[in-house]
């Protein structure tokens, strides 16, 4: 086995979660790995973590689901905020929408009163049959995903800014870290049947949007793992595209793994030590924490009082019957406590319901919703002009044109690559949306003018008679 060692950890056991097999490893203290296993299927990865004391998962990357939701800025309480996104969920995403997601602050407009909330959200098969197959809920202390594992890993033995890349055969991932955060990240599916070239030329691509898109930062070398850390010709032309050192992890088969598999111990060990903001617990689980740890402050409790009353007794038995009342006292008191952790109440919300109704009749739908699902496309270029009106029928007919200037066909090829990127995905979600461009490739003028409402479908049909009468 191979021993690495990470102060201050403790002992845990971790499983990396695969479509076709599940990896496990013990690490006791110091992150010495004890053992490691390969299970073919759910049930026998279930019964190894039944039998262990403290558990962490690692998902696959593409079962996160990151939304950004808006609220009224005037709502505080972590209670009703999530009380309210659970709400949208269910309305706007009732194929995903669950009680298995964390949210974090993004920004707050003082003016508009609003907040944006990025909601995380775990859409994976077998995490919902390990949480309901496990008979201890309080022992899964960590969930993350492969990113934040493969990036941890990374920054134990690199503390300057970095390019890290891993490929297997089903996905590869790459990571932009600048200042001990992950400030850029992609995830690219690929088939079993993909040439090193299609894998390299892909990595080349997005190591070439890194550079000319974040260049706030600057990288210091760039790190290959998996499959792509054996391929001589990959480093080679990595190194000269970016012109950025390359280094590369190839981990040694005393990880008890096959040959095939012994990069997953880059995601086992790479799971120890995560900071809070890269666990993505559910609330219920976290519940069952709190629920375990409050019963055994109980038993705790019960044993002290026993023992006094106890001492009691043998001085004077008036002294024991203050001593047992007391302890019943107490006792209802913390039993309570348990009950209150179960049953969840929400006297808040209860309080604020009549608000809540009429918060959500007023803001169903706002011309800033229909604003807010072009939200990437503003983030990558503001608008250089949009107009917008209501119908009589409530509806919102709205018109935004994006333009850009660019000195190079290059530059002008990767932007509009990635805003295209961006449409084709609003394209599958809203039909509304209608999309016109004008891009000069002579003058190196980006030009998109993007349509909303019926205002759209009617230029497009103009547009086709036009043609006819040609």
């Amino acid at each position: 086995m191979i021993a690495l060692t990470f102060p201050g950890t403790a002992s845990l056991s971790v499983l990396h979660v695969k479509e076709r097999a599940f990896y496990a490893a013990k690490f006791k203290s110091k992150g010495v790995c004890a053992e490691t296993k390969r299970f073919d299927t759910i049930e026998d990865a279930v019964q190894y973590l039944n039998e262990q004391k403290s558990i962490s998962l690692v998902l696959p990357s593409e079962s996160k689901v990151e939304l950004d939701i808006a609220l009224s800025s005037l709502i505080t309480s972590e209670e009703m905020i999530r009380q309210l996104i659970r709400q949208k969920l269910d309305k706007e995403h009732p194929d995903i929408a669950s009680d298995t997601f964390t949210f974090t602050p993004l920004s707050t407009d003082k003016e508009k009163k609003e907040s944006i909330y990025r909601v995380f959200l775990i859409k994976d098969p077998y995490f919902s049959k390990i949480t309901k197959s496990l008979k201890r809920l309080h022992i899964l202390s960590f969930v993350t995903f492969e990113e934040y594992a493969f990036a941890n890993y990374i920054q134990r033995s690199v503390s300057d800014n970095a390019i890290a890349v891993y490929a297997d055969e089903k996905k590869i991932i790459v990571l932009a870290i600048a200042e001990s955060r992950i400030v850029f990240q992609r995830t690219i599916p690929i088939s079993t049947e993909s040439k090193k070239d299609i894998v390299i030329s892909e990595v080349e691509k997005t190591a070439l949007y890194i550079q000319q898109y974040k260049r706030e930062y600057e990288y210091s070398q760039m790190i290959l793992a998996g499959e792509i850390a054996e391929w001589v010709e990959s480093a080679q032309r990595l190194s000269a595209l970016s012109m950025l050192p390359v280094s590369t992890i190839l981990v040694p088969t005393e990880t008890g793994f096959t040959e095939d598999e012994r990069y997953e111990y880059i995601f086992l060990s790479g799971a120890l030590d995560l900071t809070k903001e890269k666990n993505f617990l559910p609330p219920q689980i976290l519940r069952a924490k709190e629920y375990h740890a409050l019963l055994n402050i109980l038993v705790i409790c019960g044993a002290i009082f026993f023992f006094y009353a106890s001492f009691l007794l043998a001085a004077s038995a008036l002294d024991f019957q203050e001593s047992a009342k007391s302890y019943r006292i107490t006792q209802k008191r913390l039993q309570g406590m348990i009950d209150r952790i179960e049953t969840y109440p929400v006297p808040i919300l209860l309080h604020g319901k009549e608000y809540i109704d009429t918060y959500t009749k007023v803001m169903s739908h706002h011309p800033t919703d229909d604003y807010f699902t072009l939200h990437k496309l503003i983030a990558l270029l503001p608008p250089k002009k949009s107009e917008w009106k209501r119908t009589e029928a409530n509806d919102v007919l709205a018109t935004l044109l994006f333009e850009k200037d660019f000195k190079n066909l290059t530059d002008l090829y990767l932007f509009e690559k990635s805003f295209d990127q961006i449409v084709q995905d609003l394209k599958k979600k809203n039909e509304k949306l209608h999309f016109a461009s004008a891009t000069n490739y002579s003058t190196g003028h980006f030009s998109m003018k993007i349509d909303l409402g019926e205002k759209g479908r009617g230029n497009a049909r103009v547009s086709r008679r036009r043609r006819r009468h040609r």
